[in-house]
C-alpha cells in the first residue's frame, strides 16, 4: 500500500517523522534515513538500523577492515570486480534478507558507528 507523508522542514533544517512513516520503516530513535538524489529528485529513501558492532561476527569485523583498509589506501573495486561480487552473492542462498552494513567516521577519522540497512526501499 502506497502512502504519502509530507515533512516540513523546521529551525536548524530539523523534520519530524510521522509515526506512521516510523512504523512503515521499522526505524525508531538513533536509526537514520539515507536518500538518494539524482538531477533534483529524491529517486529513493533507505532506512538504516544502528547496530552494535559486538553483535557482527569476528568474520564480518575482519572482512570490514580489510575493506576499509583497502579503500583507504585509494584502493576501490574495478567494476568488474564489484559486478563479480554483486552475483556470487546474488547465486548464495540466503536465509536471511539481503542487508548491507556501513562503517560511519567521525571528523577525526575514528570508527563513529557502523549501520545495517534494511534494504527497504520506499
Amino acid at each position: 500500500m502506497r502512502e504519502l507523508f509530507r515533512l516540513r522542514i523546521a529551525a536548524k533544517r530539523q523534520m519530524t517523522a510521522p509515526q506512521r512513516l516510523m512504523d512503515a520503516l521499522s526505524l525508531s530513535e538513533g536509526d537514520e534515513l539515507q536518500i538518494e538524489v539524482s538531477d533534483g529528485q529524491i529517486v529513493a529513501v533507505h532506512p538504516c538500523k544502528a547496530v552494535p558492532m559486538s553483535l557482527l561476527s569476528s568474520d564480518l569485523l575482519a572482512e570490514i577492515r580489510k575493506q576499509e583498509h583497502r579503500l583507504a589506501q585509494g584502493k576501490g573495486l574495478s567494476v568488474e570486480q564489484a559486478i563479480s561480487e554483486l552475483k556470487e552473492l546474488e547465486e548464495k542462498p540466503q536465509s536471511k534478507p539481503a542487508a548491507a552494513v556501513r562503517m560511519h567516521r567521525n571528523a577525526a577519522g575514528k570508527r563513529r558507528k557502523m549501520e545495517f540497512e534494511t534494504g527497504i526501499n520506499s
